[in-house]
């Protein structure tokens, strides 16, 4: 083993290590100061759970077991820090209140901050610094991953169709963060359907209100996708088309395919439309998915597009790095009833999710061709 090897290795164990010993102190703090503290007024109107058997490739989270939850949190000193969007009781975060609190797995210390459920310590020194404040019932959108297509899409306008199902007042105040308010997809969406009609608030300080709202989606559901559809008025789609839809990422997105001059020559030989979101409008994104009754593509974002043929029969294959896939599009495909499959590639650059890596010619033959196959 070379010096250079033995002191990469060394250093992910010491990683590692340092992430797991900070999480874990980290608890114990805020538990011990938790004993010490009142708790909040969670009221959980809804609470569904689900666990899916995955397919058999190397999917980070191997199950999903809690799918949507909306709660309330009534109580007098509540109130929603800016950072990362903890709901709080004084100094504390509201445990039961956090998304996705016991299942941080990313060694980006942002996400672990976020998930582990705590916040920082400027936070806990000022006890909850009072900034603006809502007298009427506010709905909390803060997400971890705000400013990602996929999650504010599918997460937060899933939990808007959650709550708008509870009662919710459509001129509520929606908080979200900077984070999604600086995409253009959302410039985009406040022009779209119901999405322009709806009270958007985008966080730049504390936030209390008398009455805070938690709405959380954490895997998608059928019923609320078709919400989530109804939201953007989009005129019906018709099912004739046929085309062949390739969706690629931008180089500087990463995850980019090696060896792309092989695939294109591949794609080329088939009639293949190749087609980057990254490069496109949000309207061009819906339309060229709605005219794509077949879509093979690389895990990203992008292919959240495909929420737009609910109810059309669409076939996919959607092609990962050989040591890391996600199972959320395929969970969304099981949703809108669509044949999905993984298409797994080789000889990645690294070990990152970003990681470029190749794809057999080979392999993309064989996929193109079952897909080209009558069903």
């Amino acid at each position: 083993m070379s010096p250079l090897t033995l002191f990469g290795r060394v250093s992910r164990f010491l990683h590692w290590l340092f992430y797991r010993l900070h999480v874990r102190a980290a608890w114990v703090i805020w538990d011990l100061l938790r004993v010490l503290h009142p708790s909040a007024v969670v009221e959980r109107l809804h609470d569904t759970r689900q666990e899916e058997q995955l397919p058999e490739v190397p999917f980070r989270r191997r199950s999903e077991r809690l799918a949507t939850r909306l709660l309330k949190v009534r109580q007098e000193g509540a109130w929603i820090e800016k950072e990362y969007g903890f709901p709080m009781l004084g100094r504390l975060p509201i445990r039961d209140a956090l998304a996705g609190k016991a299942e941080a797995t990313s060694r980006d210390f942002s996400s672990m901050q976020f998930f582990n459920g705590y916040p920082s310590l400027s936070d806990f020194a000022f006890g909850g610094a009072k900034g603006l404040h809502y007298s009427e019932p506010l709905v909390s959108l803060r997400h971890p991953y705000e400013g990602n297509y996929y999650h504010a899409t599918i997460d937060i306008l899933g939990a808007i169709a959650l709550a708008d199902g509870f009662g919710l007042d459509r001129k509520a105040p929606l908080l979200i963060g900077p984070a999604l308010a600086r995409r253009p997809f959302f410039n985009d969406w406040q022009s779209m359907g119901e999405l322009s009609q709806r009270n958007w608030v985008v966080q730049d300080s504390h936030v209390s209100a008398s009455e805070i709202w938690v709405p959380q989606v954490i895997r998608p559901q059928r019923d609320l996708l078709l919400q989530i559809l109804k939201m953007f008025a989009l005129p019906e789609a018709s099912g004739g088309s046929s085309d062949l839809l390739f969706v690629t990422r931008s180089t500087g997105d990463g995850r980019t395919l090696r060896n792309w001059p092989e695939i294109v020559e591949v794609l080329g030989d088939y009639d293949v439309k190749i087609f980057d979101p990254g490069e496109n409008t949000l309207a061009e994104q819906i339309d060229a998915f709605r005219q794509a009754s077949m879509v093979i593509g690389i895990h990203g974002a992008g292919l959240t597009n495909l929420l737009f043929r609910l109810g059309l029969p669409t076939r996919v294959r959607e092609i990962f790095p050989p040591h890391d896939a996600d199972c959320g599009f395929n969970l969304l495909c099981k949703e809108l009833g669509f044949e999905w499959a993984p298409v797994l590639g080789h000889s990645a650059t690294g070990m990152r999710r970003d990681s470029d890596f190749a794809l057999d010619p080979r392999l993309l033959r064989r996929e193109l061709e079952a897909l080209r196959a009558p069903v």
